[in-house]
């Protein structure tokens, strides 16, 4: 389709890359031109770029224009005086005062029926809750009008700064001495001194734009607080209303102070642009001296890139103002200032790459060779990157040697190897891999496979329920265990997540069960976790079995054996018991049930179940055989609780 999105990017792609080509042609200086060598190429390009340039500055004027308009009291009162924002706030008042219609009524009743004692003090507060929303017009423009104050302030100050000029940025531009610093001559010839100009204009263009709209956003939410102020207000009074009004106080505060801390900011960078752009002495002309000083040995240019390294500051100065929209919560500061950064990044990234001073097409096809290096198991050695990348984290763990001995060590390993594992995680959800991939990359034990992935690749599985039976599990704890084997200390815990995200039951034989846990080593935590998600069928396990888990620690002995008595498994308990020195049926069964009662006993799974009828029977029996007459007498009445089932089913 010629309408799919990766079309209309490319069109659009291509339309900002024409745009300024046919600007710079229309902006051509046309007598210069005249005069030039017109059959020669340099100058084509030269005219053109020069255009470009032009235009960028006719941009910064709009962005000056914009914020101009947005901060004048012209614009302000304008807005504020407009009948429609006064009737939109009268109707909201009016709203409101119905509600204390409706309150008066309720406490006159209150006062007649003698309901309500404090009547007194609600009718106090109705009162002035009544007086303050019928005046919060008035009182929010006086608001505004006092955060008003500093900004004007520093406005006038930048004014009086530029000789008294009343158009307050009428001589922003002259006052940074663009013309004589970075402006280039109509005549120059280098061609990537006008590029760099360009791209310095147009990012100081763009920082420019993205304040004036901050400053619009202000205005207008101003206008818009000023229209609701009767909920700022009316929230002392009215029951449910209070978070509505805390949240109203809080964004009038914040737009209403936004104004003279951006201004300040933007005053500080005036008057740097000013200091810099004069030169002429002082400590603006030692810094241009020594950044000429040090531009010189590597720029055939030093005045011009030290001159474009100095106007940075101010404009640096002027993305923090825009940070302090960020800081404040401006709506729609975090989209308008990641916008102009894209914008500016954008720009800097195609001058870098454009075809006058790059082959984008050689450094291209190298950078797609170099990342396939760098993800190459064998050549990743070759390449920079893995050198760098050794070197920063062997400084790393120096450092934690050095500070913190032996532990300090071990916790910036860990964390190493933590940070490498979440950007794998991430790539690896970002290519969507599919659960074959992800399998292989966790099996993968070959020489050289990165320990990150492999973990990667384990979490993932077990994040999206991939685990499906005891065997995959055993895989996954085996690859965790693996790629940690570096740093023991976090195996327990990172085997302990897998086992609590595995599914229910995810075990269904006690080989499998037994093998799992044997993985663990002495990870009690992560045994518990296992034992609870076991089977009826996976606790259906063999002597050897039992031994071999029972074996770790007796707090897993014990958690085992009530798992195995609650799911009514006890035969296996009574033969391990009677296969030990000394040991027998009859004693391992009384031992089993001793202490309960005969309706206790008969409530046990394994006698209320027809599926444990062998192990039940074999039970009664070895209770029959110890020769204890309680003992019988005890049996005689389980039988008598039992249903005639499981009765008929143990004989």
């Amino acid at each position: 389709m010629v309408f799919t999105e990766k079309n209309r990017k490319k069109n659009r792609l291509i339309f900002f890359l024409i745009l300024p080509f046919f600007c710079g042609v229309i902006f051509l200086t046309q007598t210069h031109f005249a005069e030039a060598t017109w059959y020669d190429p340099s100058t084509w390009v030269n005219e053109i770029l020069y255009g470009i340039f032009v235009m960028f500055g006719i941009f910064a004027s709009l962005a000056i224009t914009i914020f101009e308009w947005a901060i004048k009291p012209e614009s302000i009162q304008e807005l504020m005086n407009n009948p429609g924002v006064y009737e939109s706030w009268k109707f909201i008042r009016d709203f409101f005062n119905l509600f204390f219609i409706l309150i008066l009524l309720y406490t006159a009743f209150s006062v007649i029926f003698q309901i309500e004692k404090n009547f007194k003090k609600t009718l106090l507060s109705l009162v002035l809750a009544a007086l303050f929303i019928n005046f919060s017009f008035p009182v929010s423009r006086a608001l505004i009008d006092m955060t008003n104050v500093p900004m004007y302030f520093f406005a006038n100050q930048m004014m009086a700064r530029e000789g008294g000029n009343t158009d307050l940025f009428g001589q922003v531009m002259s006052a940074t001495a663009l013309e004589t610093k970075l402006l280039p001559k109509k005549d120059e010839s280098d061609v990537s001194r006008i590029l760099m100009a360009i791209v310095f204009l147009f990012i100081f263009s763009v920082t420019l734009l993205v304040l004036s709209v901050m400053f619009v956003i202000r205005l207008v939410v101003l206008v818009v607080l000023v229209m609701f102020s009767s909920v700022g207000f009316a929230a002392s009074i009215i029951p449910k209303l209070d978070t509505y009004g805390k949240m109203w106080w809080e964004n009038f505060w914040k737009y209403a102070f936004f104004g003279p801390a951006a201004m300040l900011m933007l005053l500080m960078s005036v008057r740097v642009f000013s200091s810099l752009g004069a030169g002429t002495a002082g400590t603006s002309s030692k810094l241009i001296q020594g950044m000429q000083t040090v531009a010189g040995t590597t720029s055939i240019e030093p005045s011009f890139y030290a001159s474009m390294l100095l106007f940075t500051i101010p404009i640096i100065m002027l993305w923090v103002a825009m940070g302090l929209a960020q800081k404040m919560s401006i709506a729609g500061a975090g989209s308008v200032v990641g916008k102009g950064q894209a914008f500016s990044k954008w720009m800097g990234k195609k001058a870098y790459n454009n075809p006058l001073t790059n082959n984008a097409y050689t450094r291209g096809v190298v950078s797609g060779l170099k990342e396939r290096a760098e993800n190459n198991k064998v050549l990743k050695f070759a390449t920079p990157k893995y050198w760098k990348d050794a070197s920063k984290q062997k400084e790393e763990r120096v450092a934690g040697r050095v500070g913190s001995g032996r532990d300090g060590y071990n916790r910036v390993v860990e964390n190493q190897h933590n940070k490498k594992v979440a950007e794998a995680e991430k790539k690896m959800e970002e290519e969507r891999m599919s659960e074959g991939e992800l399998r292989r990359r966790m099996n993968d034990r070959t020489s050289g496979t990165d320990n990150a992935e492999i973990e990667a690749a384990t979490r993932i599985l077990s994040k999206k329920d991939m685990l499906r039976n005891g065997a995959e599990m055993n895989e996954a704890i085996s690859a965790m265990a693996h790629a940690n084997r570096s740093m023991a200390g976090a195996i327990p815990e990172k085997t302990e997540e897998l086992t609590k995200k595995a599914g229910a039951e995810i075990y269904n034989m006690g080989a499998d069960l037994a093998a799992a846990i044997g993985r663990l080593g002495n990870n009690t935590k992560a045994i518990v976790a296992l034992i609870d998600k076991a089977s009826d069928n996976a606790l259906n396990m063999s002597d050897a079995e039992y031994q071999s888990i029972a074996n770790v620690n007796p707090a897993v002995k014990n958690k085992l054996d009530g798992k195995m008595r609650k799911e009514g498994r006890t035969g296996t308990l009574v033969s391990v018991a009677a296969s030990a020195p000394g040991g027998s049926a009859q004693a391992a069964v009384k031992d089993l049930f001793d202490g309960m009662t005969a309706e206790e006993v008969a409530k046990q799974r394994i006698f209320t179940d027809p599926r444990y009828a062998n192990e039940a029977r074999q039970h009664i029996r070895d209770l029959e055989g110890s020769g204890i007459m309680e003992d019988v007498q005890r049996v005689q009445e389980i039988r008598k609780k039992l249903n005639k089932s499981v009765n008929d089913a143990i004989g």
